[in-house]
């Protein structure tokens, strides 16, 4: 059997087709409605259940602070997104998205049945969950969204990037209607947690940055993969206790995505205010200032970094590497000098540190002799190196030192 019929049958047994609406004896939509603790809502000549659950921004998600949205800007949503959005993206405009479905491979054949939408409202994070009784009203269910994405700015999603949204835009497709989700800013969380966090506690996934970050442990909760199942078993049978706890699972993604992206904008901004956060946090931001041309900051923070004491060799050393790189980057080419040196000075030999110094006294202080000495010094380390402990790319590294000593004789020749 080759892997496109294995697909398809894999996506056979986990996407249940349309059906009608299961009838469990003595219990009507409504009352299965009131079970969700929802209502249940016609729309598109098909009925939905929905049920919504405010939670007070003056209140907390574990120990993070909800009202901190108000310092959550979009220039630091912007930073932690690496400009994915813009400094105008604002988490009370935004609509939170997560969806449950039939399905984890995703797919033509994959409905969403459960779609959470999170959103701000006066002094209210609301939490809307829309319940498909049956996959006929999946056209009620796409209608409302599109509904309440005209009123909202932006999206907010954990791995959205990659499963809800193409997800929700092939639903789109299908029922002939025009995707415009994917039209929105979309910040996704797990992109930006997996900058400050990915190392840090065996996986990034939304219950363990929960745990860690916001300091909840769920009760009640039922594992990811079993939900398509648990939806499969309530289309055949009606039976409806265990998509109380898919209720519950979904809802508390919503609020953690809030949770989440107030505590990456509380990082970005202690991080360029005060440097009140980890010093491990403090550096992953440094090198993303690096990575988005933003070396004024990453030099500032790199230089807080250094001015505290008691430092591990190796962390003082990396971190000189990227002070010296962000001065380079705005042209202080005294000050990225007098660094790369202190490296070589306080901490050994370093490839980085040579080669840029060479670069340095040949490109900008027309000292060629220097950077002939940076350049040997290079080449003897790296011969050294290659007929004990050869590297992947030291062959490439020893044809560029090779062609630099070269041309820095013949300009000392000349």
């Amino acid at each position: 059997m080759d892997i496109k019929k294995r697909l398809r049958q894999l996506d056979k047994s986990t996407s249940p087709a349309p059906a009608t609406r299961p009838q469990k004896p003595g219990r009507s939509l409504h009352e299965l409605a009131e079970h969700f603790g929802g209502e249940v809502h016609s729309r598109k000549g098909h009925e939905l259940i929905i049920s919504r659950h405010a939670v007070a921004l003056q209140s907390q998600h574990g120990r993070t602070q909800l009202q901190a949205i108000e310092m959550s800007g979009g220039h630091l949503l912007k930073l932690a997104s690496r400009n994915r959005v813009s400094a105008d993206f604002s988490l009370h405009q935004a609509l939170f998205v997560d969806t449950e479905t039939t399905g984890l491979a995703g797919g033509a054949g994959t409905y969403v049945f459960l779609l959470g939408l999170g959103f701000v409202e006066n002094d209210e994070f609301i939490v809307e969950q829309i319940f498909l009784p049956t996959l006929a009203a999946e056209p009620a269910l796409l209608d409302l969204l599109q509904e309440r994405l005209e009123n909202r700015r932006g999206i907010v999603s954990f791995n959205g990037k990659s499963y809800d949204i193409p997800l929700l835009t092939t639903r789109f497709i299908q029922n002939r209607l025009r995707p415009e989700i994917d039209l929105h800013q979309h910040f996704d969380v797990l992109h930006a947690a997996r900058r400050l966090w990915q190392r840090d506690f065996g996986d990034c996934s939304l219950t363990t940055l929960e745990h860690h970050i916001c300091g909840i442990s769920r009760n009640g909760d039922i594992p990811g993969e079993a939900i398509p199942g648990i939806y499969a078993d309530f289309l055949r049978t009606g039976h409806s206790g265990q998509l109380r706890k898919v209720f519950y699972h979904n809802r508390m993604d919503i609020i953690t995505l809030l949770g989440l992206s107030i505590e990456i904008a509380r990082r970005y901004h202690e991080a360029t205010a005060t440097q009140k956060i980890s010093v491990t946090e403090l550096e992953r931001i440094g090198r993303l200032f690096l990575e988005m041309r933003a070396p004024e900051k990453a030099a500032e923070l790199f230089s807080a970094l250094l001015q505290q004491t008691g430092l591990p060799e190796q962390s003082r050393r990396t971190w000189l590497l990227h002070y010296a790189q962000s001065q380079k980057s705005m042209r202080n080419h005294d000050d990225a000098r007098k660094a790369w040196q202190q490296v070589l000075e306080e901490h050994g030999f370093s490839f980085e540190a040579s080669i840029e110094l060479a670069k340095l006294f040949e490109h900008k202080m027309s000292d060629p002799a220097l950077a002939l000495e940076m350049t040997e010094r290079a080449l003897r380390v790296l011969e050294t190196r290659m007929a004990l402990h050869p590297k992947q790319n030291d062959h490439q590294l020893l044809t560029e030192l090779r062609h630099r000593k070269n041309r820095l004789l013949r300009k000392l020749n000349a």
